[in-house]
């Protein structure tokens, strides 16, 4: 596929979108966490597996874990996926090539996230190669007629395989290419680029907005209230009425409501107006105009504040799925 070809292999943008430069206001970030599943292929099991039963050659592949139970290398595994899913949260798409969209007023939060990350990661790789050279000898114990020492690289070697990169690169505008080309190309180039531009940051946005509409959901939905039936009966064989219970508000959807107005208003990459009514009622509701800051105890304890607060999170919803972005 060629460059003018993969750059309009997309859903375009949509036609009145405005034009907007955001090569000074975000770059891109692209996240690596090289590292070492501890398994491995056998091809000599392999095709004794496929031979046994009659099977052609790869129809049946067999991986061994090499490392056994090895909680070290377990907690790097786990570690990296919730360093990922972070990362995720703090950014916005932009290409399928690994890179994510920032904004410049998340910079610091992220960078600083993000440092803390990779001394965390640090850590249980190092814990990890303290007990990596004990735990291959439990492992191989185990392994059977499928030892093979070839499978374990040494700890220096193992050492080298782990690594937390975070890569910052700026955000190519929309004109800017330096290839030798006739105007007419240049032209037809840029016209190309403008779209695949505009509906990267649509698809940014749009991102940002469906994952507040999942939030605001969760805890529009837990503000309510749920019907109790109960299954016992008085002295005279009456089952007493259904009653109704407050349902349980969770802490990390009410903290993490709190996260997603910030991040609707650093991501209004083209300052959209109805994104920006939407953040300053829930700001006022949520941070409070003249009045402390609304809390989780206030939406548990008291009946109104649950009320308006669910009254606040539906007309925000109402507005999000509308947003022409």
């Amino acid at each position: 596929m060629s460059i003018v070809e993969s750059v309009t292999n997309i859903v375009p943008a949509p036609a009145d979108m405005p034009e907007v430069s955001i090569a000074s206001s975000a770059f891109l970030v692209e996240l690596s966490m090289p590292g070492w599943l501890g398994r491995k292929q056998d091809k000599k099991a392999t095709e004794e597996v496929n031979r046994l039963h009659g099977a052609r050659p790869n129809v049946a592949t067999v991986k061994k874990g090499i490392m056994g139970e090895c909680a070290e290398l377990d907690a790097i595994h786990k570690f990296t996926a919730r360093a990922r899913v972070e990362h995720y949260a703090m950014t916005m798409p932009w290409s399928d090539m690994g890179h994510r969209l920032l904004t410049c007023p998340n910079y610091f939060g992220y960078n600083e996230r993000m440092t803390e990350l990779g001394q965390k990661h640090e850590t249980l790789v190092n814990a990890f190669l303290d007990v990596y050279e004990w735990q291959t000898i439990q492992a191989k114990r185990h392994m059977g007629t499928l030892r093979n020492d070839a499978d374990y690289p040494s700890r220096h070697t193992l050492a080298g395989k782990f690594d937390f990169i975070v890569n910052y690169s700026s955000v190519p505008d929309a004109g800017d290419f330096r290839v030798d080309v006739t105007k007419d190309q240049m032209t037809d180039l840029r016209s190309r680029y403008r779209q695949h531009y505009n509906a990267q940051i649509a698809r940014a946005m749009g991102d940002v907005c469906s994952r507040a509409i999942d939030i605001l959901t969760r805890l529009s939905s837990s503000l309510g209230y749920e019907d109790r039936v109960n299954k016992r009966t008085n002295k005279n064989g009456e089952r007493q009425k259904k009653t109704t219970k407050k349902k349980k508000i969770s802490e990390g959807v009410f903290e993490a409501t709190i996260a997603m107005i910030d991040m609707l208003k650093t991501c209004n990459l083209t300052g959209d107006t109805q994104i920006q009514a939407t953040v300053r009622m829930l700001e006022d509701h949520f941070r409070g105009a003249g009045r402390l800051a609304l809390s989780i105890e206030d939406l548990r304890e008291d009946a109104q504040s649950r009320l308006k607060t669910q009254e606040v999170l539906d007309a925000a919803l109402d507005k999000l799925p509308t947003l022409d972005i």
